[in-house]
């Protein structure tokens, strides 16, 4: 992910392709919420069509319009783990 430096040599990742989930999705404590992130990955957005991306995934309805800064540590993880599943 390139947050460090090898010690030796060097490394090359395609960032592009890898996703990343810090501990307690740490990295996911944002103010948009998994509607809004889903709605911005969908090509068609529809309320029935991420209703059933969140029900795949088990991820709570009444959720899923809340911030992710306001989940607790493992909603977030389900939540980040939704969002690079796309």
């Amino acid at each position: 992910m390139g947050l460090r430096q090898p010690a030796g040599g060097r490394a090359r990742c395609d960032t592009s392709r890898v996703g990343y989930v810090a501990q307690n999705a740490a990295n996911w404590c944002i103010d948009d919420s998994v509607l809004e992130r889903l709605a911005a990955q969908m090509e068609v957005a529809s309320p029935d069509r991420m209703a059933q991306v969140l029900h795949a995934h088990r991820f709570p309805l009444a959720l899923a319009g809340r911030p992710l800064a306001t989940l607790s540590p493992g909603e977030r993880v389900s939540a980040a783990l939704i969002g690079h599943s796309r």
